[in-house]
């Protein structure tokens, strides 16, 4: 024993000295510590100190509260800038109440409320301001995949892996119209005045008489026997709906004419996208990007690397908020650069969102959770 316990003692002692700095201990005590060292005037004290004070996070942010009020200056902005480091990067609000995957949210149109949709086959109402629930809507009898308040916040819809997309009135809950696909409705939009627009595993995008709930019209997306789901979004700007789907095209439609306007081959399954704001470009993930295309041409402009996920544009269109993982990030919608990122959600990512009024983004995971936060500047 006496030959090999120095060399393990060494041993220890090299692997402690070599601990990362960002194994920060979070009691009070250690809090405290690292809040007097960020009036230290060396730098080197001073940096080390404010990263271990981000990395802790929201544990930090009592004694960081008082250390704003010191009557050292120095102590004062930079525990004032930790702060607002990290409540950026916690959500305002965490919503719970689904039993299970959430799997979309949509806001409406003046920020006040989200909807939202999951596995327990309910769709959701929240107050967006408290977090309070407001309002179940039951009536499906599988996963409800896909959700999309009308522009007036009157109505909403609903896709479902029941084979069925309804129309609800909001202020009850009261389902108005079941639409039934001959397969499962995969996603959901508000269409021109009176219609809705919906894409289903069959390969195909349906439109809906919103008055009569009657079929209006059926636009194939996919020769092959086997469809595949169908992504669908719709401008209102650019008079077009967009589909995605599985058999690598992206398509934009007229739906006064029925007749196809635009078919961009993928070189790889596409199945997300959105329109910007103006009408002028079109977000669409495949093969390992989320893509932005021009909407008269086809042409790609940008193309950014990530995980499949899920992405909107912000209400000005200079960025892209996106959510592939267990991390929220917001890009530059012209260079691609990423802004910011929000952690907090323990699961991978179903959907995300802007706030109408730019304030805010929404996020859904399959922790079972929404989330609230606070856009970038």
């Amino acid at each position: 024993m006496t030959t090999w316990l120095p060399r393990w003692f060494a041993l220890l002692t090299l692997l402690v000295l070599f601990v990362p700095v960002g194994a920060v201990d979070s009691d009070d005590k250690d809090i405290e510590r690292l809040v007097k060292q960020l009036g230290s005037d060396k730098y080197k004290e001073r940096a080390l100190a404010t990263r271990q004070l981000q990395e802790i996070g929201e544990p930090a942010l009592a004694a960081l509260g008082k250390a704003v009020t010191s009557a050292d200056p120095e102590i004062r902005g930079r525990a004032g800038q930790i702060i607002a480091f990290i409540e950026n990067k916690l959500p305002e609000l965490l919503l719970t109440g689904h039993k299970g995957w959430v799997m979309n949210v949509c806001v409406s149109a003046d920020s006040k409320r989200l909807l939202t949709s999951g596995a327990d086959k309910t769709l959701r109402l929240w107050d967006a301001g408290t977090g309070k629930q407001l309002r179940v809507f039951e009536g499906h009898s599988d996963t409800v995949v896909g959700v999309a308040l009308s522009p007036d916040g009157t109505r909403a819809l609903s896709a479902s892996r029941d084979n069925s997309v309804r129309l609800w009135d909001v202020a009850t809950g009261k389902q108005l119209h079941q639409m039934t696909g001959p397969t499962m409705a995969t996603s959901v939009a508000f269409g021109p005045k009176g219609q809705a627009l919906s894409g289903c595993d069959d390969g195909k995008m349906y439109l809906w008489d919103l008055t009569t709930g009657e079929k209006a019209g059926v636009f194939t997306c996919n020769s092959k026997s086997w469809g595949g789901p169908v992504g669908v979004a719709y401008s209102a700007k650019a008079k077009l709906a967009a589909t995605s789907s599985s058999n690598h095209l992206i398509c934009l439609w007229n739906l006064e004419t029925g007749k196809e306007v635009l078919r961009k081959v993928a070189d790889y399954n596409a199945y997300s996208l959105c329109f910007a704001p103006d009408g002028k470009r079109l977000a669409a993930f495949y093969f390992g990007k989320v893509r932005i295309l021009d909407v008269e041409t086809g042409k790609e402009l940008l193309g950014i690397n990530c995980v499949a996920g899920r992405f909107v544009f912000s209400p000005d269109g200079k960025r892209i908020a996106f959510g592939g993982d267990a991390t929220v990030r917001v890009w530059d919608a012209t260079t691609g650069k990423e802004l910011h990122k929000y952690d907090g959600h323990t699961g991978t990512m179903t959907c995300v969102t802007f706030f109408p009024d730019g304030k805010h983004i929404a996020s859904t995971s399959m922790d079972g959770t929404a989330r609230i936060w606070r856009a970038p500047p």
